[in-house]
């Protein structure tokens, strides 16, 4: 019978690989290797396309995810520096934040990531007209606001 070491095989990919870094608002971050599932859970949720008969959710309630999920996903001693650059008035946007924790995600997790679900729309859906998926904001994403790195030397 085989034996499969899965805590060997993440440190030696931690070994080989390093953790993901990258560059937001003018702060280098460092991602974790690992992300809990119900961080996941809140992203995938976060970015379901919402119930038309649910009520909208706030921008309030969408930054506190974003925030709460970036929280998880960068290393222990980032959260405090992604807290500074938040604070600041200049921070990146919600646009931004939200295009950076899409590649975030899909860097940890090495899982592409999915707008939508592949299900496509329910029977009382198509019915209904498509909602816009404009969105409600616009923030221009320059090269200074997000650039990563790959997951370290090799």
């Amino acid at each position: 019978m085989t034996h499969r070491d899965f805590d060997q095989e993440r440190l030696d990919r931690l070994e080989r690989l390093g953790l993901p870094t990258f560059r937001l608002g003018g702060y280098d971050f460092t991602l974790r290797d690992d992300v809990r599932l119900d961080v996941l859970t809140m992203w995938d949720e976060f970015n379901q396309r919402p119930d038309p008969d649910a009520p909208p959710r706030s921008q309030a309630a969408r930054v506190a995810v974003i925030d709460q999920v970036w929280t998880e996903l960068l290393v222990a001693d980032d959260a405090a520096k992604y807290a500074e650059m938040r604070a600041r008035p200049d921070s990146p946007g919600v646009i931004a934040l939200v295009r950076a924790a899409e590649w975030a995600v899909e860097e940890i997790t090495s899982r592409p990531f999915e707008q939508s679900s592949a299900s496509g729309p329910s029977p009382s859906a198509a019915a209904k007209p498509a909602a816009s998926t404009a969105p409600a904001l616009r923030v221009a994403v320059g090269e200074s606001d997000v650039t990563a790195s790959g997951t370290g030397s090799t």
